[in-house]
C-alpha cells in the first residue's frame, strides 16, 4: 500500500468515524480502489464510485467528496446516538444497542492503531496514534457506563 493510499484511508476513517460498519470493512479489506464495495445505501454506493471516478485525477476533490457526504452521514449517526444516550437511561433494549455500537467503534480503534502502528514510519500514521488512544478510552469509558445501566436495567 503506497504513501497516498494510507493517506486517503486515514481521511476516510477520520471523516467517517462513527460510520463503525463501514470502517471494519475498509479495514479488513484488501488494498484496491474499489470503494463501492463498501455501500451501506445507494447514496453511499453512488458517492463511493464518484471517490473511485475522481480519485487517480484529483485526489483533493476525491476527499472533498467523502468529507462532505460522510460528515452529514456521521451528523446522523451523532444524533442516534445521541437518542440512544437519552433512552439507554430508561430502556435496556437502546441500552444494549448502545453498548453494541461502542464495542464496534472499539474494535475500529484497535485495528486502526494496528495499522498504524505497523506504518509508524510514515508521519499521518504516527499523528493518529495519540487521538486513537483518546477516543478508545473516551468509548471505554462510555461502555463501561452503558454496562453499568444495562446492569441496573435488568434488576
Amino acid at each position: 500500500m503506497s504513501l497516498s493510499d494510507f493517506a486517503l484511508l486515514f481521511m476516510i476513517i477520520v471523516a467517517a468515524l462513527v460510520v463503525v460498519p463501514i470502517l471494519k470493512r475498509e479495514i479488513t479489506r484488501p488494498p484496491s480502489h474499489n470503494w463501492g464495495d463498501l455501500a451501506r445505501t445507494p447514496e453511499d454506493r453512488a458517492v463511493l464510485e464518484e471517490v473511485d471516478r475522481v480519485l487517480p485525477s484529483d485526489p483533493a476533490t476525491a476527499q472533498r467528496i467523502l468529507h462532505d457526504h460522510f460528515g452529514k452521514v456521521d451528523q446522523r449517526e451523532e444524533a442516534e446516538r445521541a437518542a440512544l444516550r437519552d433512552q439507554a437511561q430508561t430502556n435496556r433494549s437502546a441500552a444494549e444497542e448502545l453498548g453494541h455500537r461502542l464495542r464496534e467503534d472499539l474494535e475500529v480503534w484497535q485495528a486502526i492503531r494496528k495499522h498504524s502502528r505497523k506504518n509508524a514510519a510514515d508521519p499521518t500514521a504516527r499523528q493518529a496514534l495519540p487521538n486513537l488512544d483518546k477516543w478508545e478510552n473516551e468509548t471505554r469509558t462510555e461502555l463501561a457506563q452503558v454496562e453499568g445501566l444495562i446492569r441496573k436495567l435488568k434488576a
